[in-house]
């Protein structure tokens, strides 16, 4: 989000979904993640995003202070983690959005998370539809009685899996281990796919650490600027993991019969790098 921000006339919406911030929730109308897939909560969505991109909602607009602010804009970056993958296509067609999916390897986005708000609400969600009995076996059980990890990779699926299912060519799917390694690919076909013209502004975005600055040591963005030592950004996690851990948690995206990611390998699948 903050590399497509860096554009001119690019306004930036974070997380507008996250209903743990109250005047979300208030907006939406919707006060639980798993309201957010009930049958009366597409016309929710449909007018409050309509009011976020008419800027008729302020709230979530960044801080004038803010290096990449804009004071006139005319496109808006949303930045989608807790909704929108069961139904990318209708947010497409809907909005005229032009979709750009990000997966991160399952096991260091579990690592990095504190909580999984829609694994724990799941029991009474109406996205369960959306999963055969199988899939639904792992979840349930990850809910109820998985460890902190078991419940991340659990959560990544029921995530990612729809969207990743229903993959269209005009949607576009960039990796966060690929965007390390081989920046200068992702930025082209980022640039290409949603028409970003000031390349040099992402390349520079690009040496910076999120603004989620919390969760990057010190040490983490010394390497990021360092291209030599790129490749620890993407395999420090196997520290915390043993060999067997990985193997029996990655057994989970087979249940889904995901191979974006597969044991031992930190690089995504090579079929889905650009």
């Amino acid at each position: 989000m903050e590399m497509i921000w860096t554009q001119p006339s690019m306004r930036q919406c974070s997380e507008p979904f996250n209903i743990r911030q109250p005047r979300i929730a208030k907006n939406l109308g919707i006060s639980h993640f798993s309201m957010l897939y009930g049958q009366d909560s597409e016309a929710k969505v449909a007018d409050y995003l309509r009011k976020l991109i008419d800027n008729r909602l302020k709230f979530l607009n960044s801080n004038p202070f803010r290096r990449n602010h804009h004071f006139f804009t005319n496109r808006t970056v949303f930045k989608c983690i807790h909704y929108g993958t069961h139904n990318t296509r209708w947010l497409e067609e809907t909005f005229d959005f032009q979709v750009l999916l990000i997966l991160r390897h399952p096991i260091p986005v579990s690592l990095s998370r504190k909580v999984f708000p829609l694994l724990e609400e799941f029991g009474n969600c109406a996205l369960r539809e959306k999963f055969n009995q199988d899939e639904l076996s792992v979840l349930d059980r990850a809910r109820e009685h998985g460890s902190h990890l078991e419940k991340g990779i659990a959560a990544w699926c029921l995530h990612n899996a729809l969207a990743l299912r229903e993959m269209r060519t005009s949607w576009l799917l960039a990796t966060y281990e690929q965007a390390v390694i081989e920046p200068e690919k992702v930025i082209n076909a980022m640039a290409t796919h949603i028409g970003l013209h000031e390349k040099k502004r992402i390349e520079e975005q690009m040496q910076k650490a999120s603004a989620v600055i919390g969760k990057s040591s010190a040490e983490q963005q010394a390497i990021l600027r360092n291209a030599d030592r790129r490749q620890e950004l993407i395999s420090s996690w196997r520290k915390k993991v043993s060999p067997q851990q990985e193997a029996d948690l990655m057994g989970v995206l087979e249940a889904f019969h995901l191979d974006h990611y597969q044991t031992g390998v930190d690089l995504p699948s090579s079929k889905y790098l650009l």
